[in-house]
């Protein structure tokens, strides 16, 4: 499971609803749960990967809306908890978030803020360096509209003939 992080909050929800899951019995086995964060905002992906103990803070620089998190909020949570899953860290330039974003919305109908876009990069990223096998099951959580980042609707447009249309352009029929 490739989770976006921020703080890490969903990380940890996450990964201890598995493990609460495979001890009660009710699943087989614990899946992996991974954070991605944006380059730019590295507070829990390096430190999980390197064997760290903890989060740490760092100077934000991403653009990606709804993850600039730049203090360690729930990281040694997060890392803790994706540790027992077997999980590691990934981290996505802003530039492939944006690109995963278009993708989805262009080739899946997935119209998802770049925050929910990391996710999905991750995952590309674990597949390019070989770290999920072909046949793996993965999942990424998508957790938000593309409504949520304006900006990121225009960026995703830019190099199409796609006018908006504003609600008050739209006929209104009679019932």
């Amino acid at each position: 499971v490739f989770c976006q992080a921020g703080g890490g909050g969903l990380a940890i929800g996450t990964a201890e609803g598995f493990l609460q899951l495979a001890e009660e019995k009710r699943i087989k086995f614990t899946p992996r749960v991974h954070v991605v964060q944006p380059a730019g905002n590295d507070t829990i992906a390096t430190p999980l990967r390197e064997g760290a103990p903890t989060g740490r803070d760092v100077q934000c620089t991403t653009k990606i809306s709804g993850l600039q998190v730049a203090s360690v909020t729930d990281a040694d949570g997060a890392i803790n908890a994706c540790r027992e899953t077997d999980g590691t860290g990934y981290l996505v330039d802003d530039e492939r978030v944006w690109e995963v974003q278009r993708q989805l919305a262009r080739e899946e109908g997935i119209f998802c803020e770049p925050a929910a876009a990391v996710s999905v990069a991750g995952a590309l990223r674990a597949a390019e360096i070989g770290e999920v096998s072909p046949d793996s099951t993965i999942v990424c959580m998508i957790t938000g509209s593309g409504f949520k980042d304006p900006p990121s609707v225009e960026r995703m447009i830019a190099d199409s003939d796609c006018p908006l249309i504003e609600p008050t352009e739209v006929p209104q029929h009679m019932s």
